[in-house]
């Protein structure tokens, strides 16, 4: 009778199952340092913006993470063509 109960939901030894949410929070720091770059220091905040968005390339956070990386690569190509090196 015993083991006829199942865990369902759970991974082994009755643990529950605990998605990795990083990769999103990297992705979404990411993001939000290169939108900054935009109005604050465009060469700091852009490079943390692309820094973060190519550590989020190796997890699951493909997306969010191309996308901090086109912000922050904008963010300083802008930067450039308004005020020079």
């Amino acid at each position: 009778m015993a083991e006829e109960i199942r865990n369902e939901g759970h991974g082994q030894g009755g643990e529950r199952a605990v998605e990795d949410t990083s990769a999103r929070w990297i992705g979404w720091i990411g993001i939000a340092a290169s939108i900054i770059a935009f109005f604050f220091a465009p060469y700091i905040m852009g490079g943390a913006g692309i820094i973060l968005g190519i550590i989020g390339l190796f997890s699951n956070a493909k997306t969010l993470s191309w996308w901090a990386i086109g912000l922050g690569a904008a963010a300083i190509i802008i930067r450039w063509f308004m005020v020079g090196y």
